[in-house]
């Protein structure tokens, strides 16, 4: 006659927790798969959807992401925040055929925003990266930062929105009339 023993409570009750951590475990990292897998087939999907956009519709798309961005972050003082963004980077990568897109947008979300140019997207700094042309140099920029200052005032961190926006709108005036949109 064979002896048995019972197995004691405390040895079933680890079986099974070892069994349900080890169960857990698996089922983390599947579901860790399976949303890195889904993000990877979205950014391909959205990749894929964007490249069968127009121009215009993947400008308006990103220029309303950033233009979101811009008032989210507009507690922040430095428009360089605005600059760190997708979108931003995304606008930029467009080129120059987006420039009159720029000008329709920046008019056309003028007279709805706030008519403080720190509440608005700095259109003027996607304007420079894509034109590589400067509107307002760097002596404006420091004319009115104190000289004790002005020596350790590096002119890429300062901002004159109003005298940029001024000169951006002359500037596409003018090229408007003379060479019909044509830079």
């Amino acid at each position: 006659m064979a002896t048995t023993f019972p197995r004691s409570r405390a040895s079933n009750e680890n079986q099974i927790d070892s069994t349900t951590l080890m169960t857990s475990h698996t089922m983390n990292f599947a579901t860790s798969t399976c949303v890195l897998t889904a993000s990877i087939l979205l950014s391909y999907l959205r990749e894929a959807q964007t490249q069968e956009m127009s121009l215009k519709q993947r400008f308006d798309l990103e220029a309303t992401r950033w233009e979101q961005w811009c008032e989210l972050s507009a507690f922040d003082t430095k428009f360089q925040t605005c600059l760190d963004h997708d979108s931003f980077r995304e606008l930029s990568r467009m080129g120059k055929d987006v420039v009159p897109l720029v000008f329709n947008r920046w008019s056309s979300t003028g007279r709805e925003l706030p008519s403080n140019p720190l509440r608005r997207p700095p259109w003027w700094l996607l304007l420079e990266r894509i034109t590589n042309k400067k509107m307002v140099s760097d002596a404006e920029k420091l004319e009115s930062i104190p000289m004790a200052v002005r020596a350790k005032t590096d002119p890429a961190n300062v901002d004159i929105p109003s005298l940029q926006e001024q000169r951006w709108l002359k500037w596409w005036q003018s090229e408007q009339g003379a060479q019909k949109g044509t830079f």
